[in-house]
């Protein structure tokens, strides 16, 4: 009764790998050329955050893409979307934690890893030359 005790506390230890191993949350560097200094807004159903390019961030993490938005004067909006990918780190809790361990992953984020960094491109409004919007 013991060992199954101790192997049931082992597991639970190892559960939400993902959560302990990558974390969830997580910083992106974000660039918008050609330019610099666009004001960019990155949101997801975890929250929004705002970012000065080029610049870095800290996002929690979903298992949704994160929708970016970046103005600037004399410049078009950028828009894009950073895809969420799977973490493969998750590989392993579903080995070692099974289930409670996945669904600890996927309640919290942990599960999606972001590229760490994203270009959104901005264009300059027409008739504006670039090298005065700068």
């Amino acid at each position: 009764m013991k060992s199954v005790s101790v192997i049931m506390l082992a597991l639970a230890s190892l559960c939400g790998c993902a959560s302990i191993v990558s974390g969830t949350k997580q910083t992106l560097l974000i660039t918008t050329p050609p330019t610099t200094g666009a004001n960019c807004v990155l949101t997801n159903s975890a929250g929004m955050w705002t970012v000065s390019s080029p610049g870095s961030v800290t996002v929690k993490k979903t298992r949704q893409n994160i929708v970016i938005t970046c103005t600037k004067d004399g410049w078009q909006e950028g828009f894009a979307a950073i895809p969420a990918n799977y973490e493969d780190s998750t590989t392993g809790n579903i080995i070692a934690g099974g289930i409670i361990g996945l669904a600890v992953d996927v309640s919290t984020g942990a599960v999606t890893k972001y590229p760490n960094a994203f270009e959104v491109r901005m264009m300059p409004l027409p008739g504006i030359p670039e090298a005065s919007a700068e």
